[in-house]
């Protein structure tokens, strides 16, 4: 129910709408004019209906062609690190450390001393290596001397068995004639025999001497077994000596230092490392199928993850002759029952072109490299056999050439 107050409202005027002159429609055939506004906008939609449904398309058809026919040219990986050669330098001979002149990060370079050994031992070693090297050259000289003395010695007994048996011969003539006893007889002929025994003794003792001698009395000291074996053994110490200092084997940065003075290193036992500054290489790890079209010799850009903004060139220099995995801990038993394939990497080594201002490259760091094969992918069949078509279609249109 409406109260008294809403009955006495006033109610709002019915407003009547005015009527729209009538347009005299044109006469036949004459031109339909447009608004310049209307015109503006159907040009802007046929502008934007051929972008969208025959510019971009053909945009979208160029670039993917060319995407094709490019992307098959470049291998990319970003599997692939800085590498260098690292020598793990021990010592040769145990010892105690008496000096370490590096430490940790220090550059060495080839023949730079790293570390010293107590060289004590090893100097008196060497001193009585020389004195038994000078014995025996003193026992060689003590052979010649004996062998001359020897052979005066078969000589004088020789010149004894000649005149006794001369001696036997006279006293056996006279004792015909009866003109001495068959005494003085017996008794030449004991003296004959005794010289030519004592001639005998002289040849098998010089014999002797001349054996110990090496066959050749005039041989040098330097041919005689025992000489040879004195002098390896005044070597070997004197080797061993030189070994109490450790150089660098190479140019390289001093890693991982682990004596000090007052250590004592065993032979053979790592004591630091050196990693070498010269010769650094890129090795990519790189999917068996990314090798179909990489050789030899092949150029490369390189870049490294520590300097986003550099380039290096690099080549191709060798392939590894088994995947990683063939090296691994456990290599992949493929002849099990449970078997899933999965794509192999092969490593391959890159040499890295190093230029002057080039920052400093450390072993380990990250890279992505890209390799130009030079290989181009040819179109596919169905776009080959349309653009055949498309070019015979234009060669019939344009017709026979003009005479």
């Amino acid at each position: 129910m409406s109260g008294p107050a809403e009955q006495a409202r006033p109610r709002p005027a019915e407003v009547t709408p005015l009527p729209r002159p009538e347009r005299e429609p044109p006469p036949a055939g004459a031109p339909i004019r447009r608004a310049p506004g209307r015109r503006l906008r159907s040009a802007l939609r046929a502008l934007l209906r051929f972008l969208l449904l025959v510019a971009a398309p053909g945009a979208a058809m160029i670039a993917g062609a060319g995407w094709w026919l490019e992307s098959g040219r470049f291998v990319t990986t970003d599997n692939a690190y800085i590498r260098a050669d690292k020598v793990a330098v021990a010592a040769e001979v145990k010892g105690r450390v008496t000096e370490v002149p590096v430490s940790t990060n220090d550059r060495v370079s080839w023949g730079q001393t790293l570390f010293r050994l107590d060289d004590e031992p090893y100097r008196i070693a060497l001193a009585e290596a020389e004195a038994r090297l000078a014995m025996v050259r003193t026992e060689i000289a003590v052979l010649r001397a004996q062998y001359r003395r020897k052979r005066e010695e078969l000589a004088l007994a020789r010149a004894d068995a000649d005149y006794y048996s001369r001696e036997f011969e006279r006293r056996s003539a006279l004792a015909e004639r009866r003109a001495i006893a068959d005494a003085q007889v017996d008794e030449a002929r004991h003296e004959m025999a005794t010289a030519r025994r004592a001639v005998a003794v002289a040849e098998r003792e010089l014999g002797e001497v001349l054996a110990a001698l090496g066959g050749d009395p005039e041989t040098p000291d330097e041919r005689f077994a025992r000489h040879d074996n004195a002098r390896a053994r005044r070597d070997r110490a004197a080797l061993a000596l030189a070994n109490t200092v450790v150089r660098a084997p190479a140019d390289g940065i001093v890693a991982r230092v682990a004596i000090r003075p007052g250590s004592f290193v065993a032979a053979g036992e790592p004591a630091l490392s050196i990693v070498e500054t010269a010769g650094i290489w890129l090795e990519a790890n790189l999917k068996e199928s990314d090798l179909t079209h990489l050789a030899l010799g092949q150029s490369a850009t390189v870049t490294v993850d520590a300097y986003p903004r550099r380039e290096w060139r690099a080549v191709v220099t060798s392939f590894s002759p088994a995947t990683g995995g063939e090296f691994s801990l456990l290599p992949p038993q493929n002849a099990t029952g449970n078997w899933v394939k999965v794509i192999q990497r092969v490593p391959v080594r890159f040499r890295i072109e190093e230029r002057p201002g080039d920052p400093p490259l450390r072993v380990g760091m990250s890279a992505v490299v890209s390799i130009d094969t030079g290989h181009e992918r040819p179109l596919p069949g169905v776009v080959e056999r349309a653009a055949a078509w498309i070019g015979g279609a234009w060669s019939g249109a344009a017709g026979p050439a003009a005479p």
